[in-house]
């Protein structure tokens, strides 16, 4: 949590920080790694690895929500007892006279609903998330032809390998070709790593999302708490839109490289072609290079704060509208 004062971390979540880097750092140096410098090397290596994680992570999702699981056990119990909770209450403002026949049909409607809505999860939480990765992939496919879900960020790690920096060792630059050399392998560094983040990004969000989704349903049945519901509801849907946007903004950036560095688009390691060097007597090409980078990482950056605009501006209130559609149809049927 931020201190409100400061924006910063307080100095426990500084610590926390420290020792999980730490912890991360030995555990690497001492655990066996399932990758080779040559799989590192190889661009093609990036895409069967995302793609082996996503039929993984698919598995374990399948198998934790699968029927009669103990986590779906759990939540089924939770859906059970907020409409058994709502039927008591209705009840009892039965008996004090301040509900009608016509309450006990509303909570049956809103039962039938929101079950129908839990009871189909499944199915509807992926038809709308692979819609949002297939629409951002077709308009990749169209403007970049090629569908690769790691294609783009593969094409920007092979532009950022055809260039060259100054030829010589570190003891002999000066101290101008050293800060420039410096910055440019920071900027290759972030660009890189933040198109491979914008590409696996809303699958992560996405399995954190179905996998926390089960258990806010029974929010819906009482409307002071279904803020709950609403909010997972926004987790999903920021999921979903980011998977196409951030789609848009790689493709965008491809197409950027493509004009600025006369760069055909390509994943084929090495084929990148017209290398520019990075010298002190070049100096307009670093900072071309570096205008290029600035501005990828700037539209990066902006797709997950455009979603979160676009997402989080609503007032979607799904449990006031499943309540409204309810009353709806308990006053048609009495």
């Amino acid at each position: 949590m931020l201190d409100r004062q400061t924006r910063t971390l307080p100095k426990a979540g500084r610590w926390l920080i420290a020792a999980f880097a730490v912890v991360v750092i030995c555990h690497a140096g001492t655990a066996h790694a399932a990758a080779s410098a040559t799989d590192l090397n190889n661009p093609g290596y990036m895409t069967t690895a995302f793609q082996a994680f996503v039929t993984k992570i698919n598995t374990a999702i399948n198998a934790t929500l699968g029927p009669g699981t103990p986590y779906i056990k759990w939540a089924h119990g939770l859906l059970l007892g907020a409409f058994v909770i709502k039927l008591i209450e209705t009840l009892a403002r039965y008996v004090w006279g301040k509900a009608g026949i016509g309450d006990f049909a509303e909570v049956i409607a809103s039962g039938a609903i929101i079950t129908a809505l839990y009871a189909t999860f499944n199915s509807w939480s992926t038809m709308f998330f692979m819609g949002g990765i297939d629409l951002g992939r077709l308009i990749q496919a169209q403007a970049l032809n090629d569908n690769g879900i790691m294609g783009p960020s593969l094409f920007i790690a092979q532009v950022y390998a055809g260039f060259k920096i100054q030829d010589t060792s570190w003891f002999s630059l000066g101290i101008t070709e050293a800060i420039e050399n410096a910055i440019f392998l920071v900027a290759e560094v972030i660009v890189t790593g933040a198109s491979y983040f914008a590409a696996i990004w809303p699958t992560l969000v996405f399995a954190c999302v179905k996998l926390i989704g089960p258990v806010t349903f029974f929010t819906l049945f009482h409307e002071r708490i279904s803020f709950i519901f609403d909010g997972w509801l926004r987790f999903f849907l920021g999921a979903v839109f980011l998977a196409t946007i951030g789609r848009v903004v790689l493709v965008v950036i491809c197409l950027m490289y493509e004009a600025m560095f006369d760069q055909a688009y390509t994943t084929i390691a090495g084929a990148a072609t017209n290398p520019i060097v990075i010298t002190t007597a070049n100096f307009g090409a670093f900072l071309y290079i570096l205008s290029a980078a600035i501005l990828s990482i700037i539209l990066l950056f902006s797709a997950g704060a455009f979603t979160a605009r676009l997402v989080g501006g609503a007032d979607i209130g799904i449990g006031r509208t499943v309540g409204q559609i309810a009353k709806s149809i308990a006053l048609s049927v009495i």
